[in-house]
């Protein structure tokens, strides 16, 4: 291969990863499926090209010839283009007409060039990550916990908040603040400096003894490095208050993997046969901006750290592998409360 075509393989690549998934306005609040609409932003310095390109997950589209998104700019992709002009008439850049629909409770959606190789993809969600947990209505006499969010139905869309950091984690979308979203303009809650993004936690043994002390581990994002992010484990053995805080580290002594890593770890000593361990972490950067995990939830009109990780000691548990054709074991662990 010649070196202007190294270089042209090389620029089309580049291009190719400035375009993301930025925007998604999966659930009307009309239940009208003609009124979803998927915006795209080109984060590079060079227009893109994106005839041919084709949206196959999630939904089935096929961008026409002469379609470009703009240096800096954004292009929506509207799965019925007159309803979305008499819906948003100050957009003038938008395509559509697509086959299927976007899930209200969450599907993929992949966005792959005209060679057919990936360009990006977002599985968004109605709960976890990407919702509220809330305390719901008293049913049967008790109150459990529910999912909830602005872009599920209550007219607000989901948008993405840090381009810097991946748009695959739930923590780094947000509903929008206007109802309607913000289709061919920067997103309400874009910001450049997110609370650090908690990917994964983990706890081992999962069911642990009474002689054994409990890792855990919490994979970070941020823009900053880990060495700036402050990061702590809160935990306490139900029925006791208040929760115990301890520094967990990046430096490879606490069950963390390599230093450096962006793992951190903490470990919390052996408990005593049928104890009940709550746990959440919480991670800091420099800035101040914090974020918990599991999040706090929304208790009538107060915020608390009240639907929290659990894990119990069972000495008596089986620590046998599973055998072919034998079923899966599952734990359901509560609070006394």
């Amino acid at each position: 291969m010649s070196l202007l075509g190294f270089s042209a393989l090389m620029t089309t690549a580049s291009l190719r990863a400035d375009v993301r998934i930025n925007e998604l306005f999966y659930h009307p609040p009309t239940e009208l499926d003609r009124e979803e609409w998927i915006e795209l932003v080109n984060t590079g310095t060079n227009a893109v090209e994106v005839a041919g390109w084709k949206f196959t997950e999630g939904v089935r589209f096929t961008f026409p010839a002469g379609t470009q998104i703009p240096a800096g700019g954004f292009l929506v992709v509207a799965a019925n283009p007159a309803v979305f002009a008499t819906n948003h008439p100050t957009v003038t850049h938008f395509v559509g007409g697509w086959d299927g629909i976007l899930s209200n409770s969450g599907q993929q959606v992949r966005l792959v060039d005209a060679a057919g190789k990936s360009v990006d993809s977002v599985r968004y969600a109605d709960d976890g990550d990407w919702a509220d947990r809330v305390l719901d209505v008293v049913d049967y006499g008790h109150r459990g916990w529910a999912w909830e969010s602005k872009a599920d139905g209550f007219g607000a869309s989901l948008e993405l908040r840090q381009l810097a950091l991946p748009n695959g984690f739930g923590p780094n979308w947000s509903a929008s603040e206007p109802l309607g979203g913000t289709p061919g303009a920067a997103n309400s809650t874009a910001t450049t400096n997110l609370a650090p993004i908690i990917s994964t936690m983990r706890h081992r043994p999962l069911v642990p003894k009474s002689t054994d002390a409990v890792v855990i581990t919490s994979t970070l994002l941020d823009e900053a490095t880990a060495a700036q992010l402050t990061v702590k484990l809160h935990w306490r053995v139900d029925g006791t208050v208040p929760f115990t805080a301890q520094p967990m580290t990046d430096d490879g002594l606490n069950g963390d993997g390599g230093p450096g890593d962006s793992v951190f770890g903490a470990v919390i000593p052996p408990q005593a046969n049928g104890a009940i361990v709550e746990f959440y972490v919480t991670a800091a950067d420099a800035a101040g901006n914090e974020r918990a995990w599991p999040a706090a939830a929304r208790v009538d009109d107060a915020t608390q750290q009240a639907a929290n990780a659990l894990f119990q000691v069972d000495d008596a548990a089986p620590t046998a592998p599973l055998q072919p054709g034998e079923l899966p074991r599952y734990r359901l662990i509560l609070t006394a409360a």
